[in-house]
């Protein structure tokens, strides 16, 4: 978990977990031969990657910056992008750091 103060702010990444999708999807005109140089895709050209939210706090108020993407998909999109559902045990370990 990472956090740092930007001036009066607080923020603080926390996770969803991960999600599996499309590198086709995910890296949408720009070609194959230039992002697989960075992440390699697996047989069914998937990529594995991250779902990260940000807490921002000044002290008085607390704001969640992106939500994840949670347990809202149906069981076919769960199949096939296997999201995790990690933002409020993400949420849970930044409030212990606090503490």
């Amino acid at each position: 978990m990472q956090r740092v103060t930007v001036g009066d702010f607080e923020v603080t990444v926390l996770s969803d977990g991960t999600y599996e999708l499309d590198g086709g999807a995910f890296f949408g005109v720009v070609p194959k031969v230039l992002w697989e140089k960075r992440i390699q895709a697996d047989a069914r050209n998937m990529l594995t990657v991250g779902t990260n939210c940000l807490l921002v706090r000044d002290g008085k108020l607390t704001v969640l910056v992106e939500a994840g993407i949670g347990s809202k998909l149906n069981e076919k999109s769960r199949s096939i992008h296997k999201n995790q559902v990690l933002l409020m045990k993400s949420f849970e370990q930044a409030e212990k750091l606090t503490s």
